[in-house]
């Protein structure tokens, strides 16, 4: 008997818009489950993120009742995992056992059932996980087969699961057929079935695992119609029942307790080949893509040698998009601020608004925001700013425990991005700042807390491997962030500022703190000199922000000294990146005391005032060029002002130009 086990994956990023899963749920979920209930002896493993079930109680509870018959037939196992669909190796481990816990406890308490497998999203596995998922009571997780082979198994091996330990610490292990995830549900029916038979006639085994999205079956460009129209998955049912005497389907648990596993195996940190791929920069995925191209020419009917080439692996997204890391490790730190207080003794009012804290803290950890491969992912503004609202609400309850009254100031200094060098970190009973001396002293966060809602959730444009087939992309030379220290070019133009196509005079845009003052009294600041040269002329910038408690603002005052002996005239340019959700401007303002720029869909407004009115403000969006599963988008990322101060500062002189912004 060929034994055939089926794990099928829904899942909705954390406050995805509304109409985007109500059309999921018509054209997908409704169907698939209304379509396998028709053939209660195919049995099915169906996992669904906490994330969504979340969304279908609240407004879809239908979809919760069809799953409950499904199981009270015996037809379906539900898989558990973390709750709102974490990478898991990104989580302290404490975060990973609750989140998978959250999920086990979600499900007895809506279907009365209990889990014994754990869906490991997007199969990012590191070793250490097998005691993740062990202390939480997960019996199995299934990865691809590309891990078993990267663990060295030849593909006669791949058929059946093994078991891993972590000090000891027992998980057994499925593998995905990568085959399978391209035939099904898009080819022929043919197609799979003879691939099951040269399977079963070749290796001699007696199991495969198909484990792929859901979303494959009607959401997916062109498979509603595939799916259920053309009646795809129906007929696939029918064969599997017409071929029952030599297939049988079944609930992996089933399977488990009447088949012992293939052997001990250890595997290495991997995902799936694609996202290892995606993971790389441009230019290492160039390289990688000539590699296998080779070795396919040079081997094309052995394909050996392809399982011993890979990619990077899930962390280097964090290297890859400082955007995404900067939300990782903000993260990380809501985390642990959140686990020292549940250490101390709290009241039990104290203790409920922590429990809240954690689950806001859980619902930022949901990964669809953190990486980028074939779906909008990083790229897509609405995923960050749901990270980031769900961090600083987290943030807010912790910090309304830890401070008491309305006018406090916390400044603290640490390796905030895990960098090698230190960031200031400064909070207030309304605001959050992060500044980075070393990224050109510019503010890299500014998260308003009652919104909640941080207005430098930006990310610049960067180069992707798929760019290669289009024409005139632009790219950033540095991170979108506030404040940063430009000196121009006389002539330079708007479209030049915009497109990065203009020649930097000075060298402190990116350039180290020399030294720094913090003052966290009754009106706190952080002073950061730097020093540098504009052309051959060395000089001293002083950058002084200057914090307020009790509204949403910031004020910066630059002090720019001429240290050489012959006069200077520059073009100081101090360049304010923000985010407005939407923005479409492109322009050049006329000399002004202050502009205003208004985000109508979070409601705010933003007011720029200059101490000395500019020459001239150039004022653009930025938007990215990215793929996604349908096409190739121009996606809104920041909105950006580049004011343009003219300044003729004689032989170790030096002048002062401030710049406030208010939030409202």
């Amino acid at each position: 008997m060929f034994n055939f086990l089926m794990a099928i994956h829904f899942h909705q990023p954390v406050d995805n818009f509304g109409f985007v899963v109500e059309k999921a749920c018509d054209r997908c979920y409704e169907p698939f489950l209304d379509t396998i209930a028709d053939f209660p002896d195919i049995k099915f493993n169906l996992h669904y993120s906490g994330s969504l079930l979340e969304w279908f109680k609240e407004n879809r509870p239908g979809i919760l009742d069809k799953i409950a018959a499904l199981i009270e037939t015996g037809q379906i196992e539900l898989i558990g995992g973390g709750f709102y669909e974490p990478i898991l190796p990104g989580l302290p481990e404490r975060d990973s056992i609750e989140q998978i816990r959250m999920l086990s406890e979600f499900l007895r308490n809506e279907f009365g059932v209990g889990v014994s497998g754990g869906w490991l999203a997007e199969r990012v596995w590191e070793p250490h996980l097998a005691e993740v998922f062990a202390k939480a009571g997960i019996d199995y997780t299934i990865v691809d087969d590309t891990h078993l082979r990267y663990a060295g198994l030849a593909q006669e091996k791949l058929y059946g699961y093994y078991v891993t330990e972590e000090n000891r610490r027992l998980l057994k292990i499925f593998a995905s057929d990568k085959s399978l995830r391209y035939t099904i549900p898009f080819r022929p029916h043919k197609e799979t079935f003879d691939y099951f038979r040269r399977i079963k006639d070749k290796h001699k085994t007696g199991c495969v695992l198909y484990g792929d999205d859901g979303e494959k079956f009607g959401e997916w460009p062109g498979t509603n119609k595939n799916g259920y129209a053309r009646k795809w998955l129906a007929h696939f049912l029918k064969l599997l029942r017409s071929n029952s005497s030599w297939l049988k389907t079944h609930k992996i648990s089933d399977y488990i307790e009447n088949h012992k596993p293939q052997g001990r195996i250890y595997i290495p940190a991997a995902s799936y080949k694609e996202m290892g791929e995606w993971a790389l920069s441009a230019e290492a995925g160039e390289k990688l893509e000539g590699v296998l191209a080779k070795l396919k020419k040079q081997h094309a009917s052995d394909d050996r040698y392809a399982d011993f080439v890979r990619g990077g692996f899930w962390r280097n997204f964090l290297v890859k998009y400082p955007e995404s890391n900067h939300m990782h490790k903000k993260m990380l730190l809501v985390s642990r601020q959140l686990r020292q207080l549940q250490a101390k003794k709290q009241t039990t009012v104290v203790d409920r608004r922590l429990d809240d804290a954690r689950r806001e803290l859980f619902r930022a950890q949901c990964n669809c925001a953190y990486w980028h491969g074939l779906f909008g992912g990083l790229y897509l503004y609405h995923l960050r700013t749901a990270v980031y609202k769900h961090l600083i609400a987290a943030e807010r309850i912790i910090d309304s425990v830890s401070h008491k009254g309305k006018k406090w100031v916390d400044i603290t200094s640490s390796d905030f991005d895990c960098d090698g060098a230190k960031e200031f970190i400064v909070k207030t009973p309304r605001d959050i700042f992060v500044i980075d001396p070393s990224e050109g002293a510019s503010v890299t966060e500014w998260s308003i807390k009652e919104k909640p809602l941080n207005i430098l959730n930006t990310l610049s444009r960067k180069k992707e491997i798929y760019h290669k087939k289009l024409k005139a992309i632009v790219y950033d030379s540095h991170r979108r962030s506030l404040f940063l220290d430009h000196f121009l070019p006389d002539k330079v133009t708007l479209k030049d500022v915009s497109s990065n196509r203009y020649k930097e005079q000075g060298d402190l845009i990116n350039a180290s703190c020399l030294k720094s003052d913090v003052n966290s009294g009754t009106r706190p600041y952080i002073e950061i000199e730097r020093r540098g040269f504009v052309g051959s002329a060395s000089v001293r910038l002083l950058k002084r922000f200057i914090f307020f408690p009790q509204k949403d603002s910031l004020s910066v005052m630059y002090n720019i000294e001429n240290l050489s002996s012959q006069s200077l005239s520059v073009n100081f340019s101090p360049e304010l990146n923000l985010s407005l959700t939407k923005d479409d401007t492109e322009e050049e303002l006329r000399p002004a005391d202050s502009i205003l720029l208004h985000d109508p869909i979070e409601g705010l407004k933003i007011t720029v005032r200059f101490s000395k009115r500019p020459k001239k403000i150039f004022r653009f969006c930025v938007k990215t060029v990215s793929q996604s599963e349908r096409k190739i988008e121009r996606n809104y990322q920041a909105s950006t002002v580049f004011p343009v101060f003219r300044l003729d500062l004689a032989a170790g002189k030096s002048k002062s130009v401030g710049i406030d912004l208010e939030v409202k």
